[in-house]
């Protein structure tokens, strides 16, 4: 994580920076795993 504003308790998870492992172990907050490649095409 990285910081990302202007309090000193905001951090953020930037997905452009995860490799390819990572993104597949991203999971819902139900523990479903998702495809965050299909969610992204979504937006």
């Amino acid at each position: 994580m990285e910081f990302v504003g202007g309090h000193s308790d905001e951090y953020g998870i930037f997905l452009k920076k995860l490799t390819e492992t990572e993104l597949t172990q991203i999971i819902s907050l139900k523990g479903a795993l998702l495809d965050i490649r299909k969610e992204l095409r979504q937006i």
